[in-house]
């Protein structure tokens, strides 16, 4: 098994399937080495230096993406899991679609496909460090079909409403309400791509939104997309 050189490369993430990943970092004293195995994630920001090799008792599997991000968070950890699977099936409908498409799809459609696995990565590194932050997005994700208030969210983490929402803000950039609407939105565009015979008003059941002209300005908010587009390039 011989080690690959990469070098000069674009920013790219690898989500593993089956097998195992392995790569070498740094020279010198510098170096260290490590595993990832199904489920996790190995972000690579643009020109990292690494050896990538697989090991023959175990062959790797996986997706790759690659994106131009020159303003990235110096802060992001190499690995994280992806415990919903969301980066897997995010970058597996993107590949679907960029092979099987009988039409051009829009760099905007692209686009904000990587702009969501950029941000999902973002947001399981920022989960690993602070729980604060796991217990909102459990809460969130638990109680999405349901009325979310701001209290809900404060009383969870034994904080008053005014301070968990500055605290929240610092890590994620967005308020706790905002949070939770984009995860509606989040929900709801990925039940469409994956059921497109869903109406609005189902869907908007399982994510906690009863008007479907709310719901469809929210879709359109969340993704720049209408609702034929996104129905239009359903995961086959």
């Amino acid at each position: 098994n011989r080690p690959s050189e990469r070098i000069d490369q674009p920013a790219e993430i690898i989500a593993v399937i089956s097998g195992l990943y392995h790569a070498t970092v740094g020279k010198g004293s510098r170096r260290r080495s490590f595993t990832a195995g199904p489920g996790e994630v190995v972000f690579w920001p643009e020109h990292a230096y690494r050896l990538e090799s697989t090991i023959p008792s175990a062959p790797c599997r996986c997706y790759y993406v690659y994106f131009h991000w020159p303003n990235r968070n110096p802060g992001l950890p190499t690995m994280a899991y992806d415990y919903n699977r969301v980066i897997r099936q995010l970058v597996s409908h993107l590949i679907t679609v960029r092979r099987t498409s009988f039409f051009w799809v829009p760099h905007s459609y692209v686009n904000l496909w990587c702009q969501a696995v950029i941000m999902e990565f973002i947001r399981l590194s920022t989960v690993i460090r602070d729980p604060l932050l796991v217990t909102v997005i459990r809460y969130t994700e638990d109680h999405l079909a349901g009325s979310i208030e701001l209290i809900d969210l404060a009383r969870q983490v034994e904080l008053e409403p005014h301070h968990f929402t500055r605290k929240f803000r610092q890590h994620c950039g967005m308020t706790p309400m905002a949070y939770v609407r984009r995860r509606r939105g989040e929900h709801a565009i990925m039940q469409l791509w994956q059921n497109p015979e869903l109406s609005l008003e189902t869907i908007g059941r399982h994510v906690g939104i009863r008007d479907p002209r709310h719901l469809r300005r929210l879709i359109r908010e969340v993704s720049s997309l209408s609702i034929v587009d996104i129905r239009r390039h359903q995961t086959p």
